[in-house]
């Protein structure tokens, strides 16, 4: 529904678009988001492309003119025929890399807890601060080793 249009919008067509980043954006200049040259197999730029390519979104409505009933809110006369906007894209494949982000954190988490207890320790003049110390840099070493061998 497309109701509750203030009146100083009211005196021009309306319009509404949706976007995914640059996907979908018609009204400021159109830039679809395909597969890379890579991944295109065949380099196809006859019209069955370009039908292809105009089918990814239908992301604004047609210009209408708000209606009113009481002079006060406008609404879209879109009635039993509501438009249906959707926009298509295609995003690159980031879980790999958040993954080994995760990890990194994950360790960096460890030793930043080891290491303030380390330092509570200190603070306290703990005799097992020295050898707690150890322990953390030698996690800090597994850790560091476990994810090495994730990385290859």
């Amino acid at each position: 529904e497309a109701t509750m249009i203030e009146k100083r919008v009211s005196d021009k067509p309306v319009t509404f678009e949706i976007s995914i980043g640059n996907a979908g954006n018609s009204i400021d200049g159109c830039s679809s988001t395909r597969p890379s040259s890579d991944e295109e197999s065949d380099g196809d730029s006859g019209p069955e492309s370009i039908i292809a390519e105009a089918s990814m979104w239908q992301s604004t409505t047609p210009p209408a003119k708000p209606m009113t009933n009481d002079k006060v809110y406008y609404f879209l006369p879109f009635w039993d025929d509501k438009p249906c906007l959707y926009v298509r894209a295609f995003f690159q494949d980031h879980r790999r890399r958040l993954y080994h982000s995760n990890v990194i954190d994950s360790i960096t988490t460890k030793l930043e807890e080891g290491l303030s207890e380390v330092s509570s320790l200190l603070e306290e003049e703990d005799e097992n601060a020295e050898p707690r110390l150890r322990e953390v840099l030698e996690e800090l070493m597994a850790g560091c080793g476990q994810y090495m061998n994730l990385a290859r």
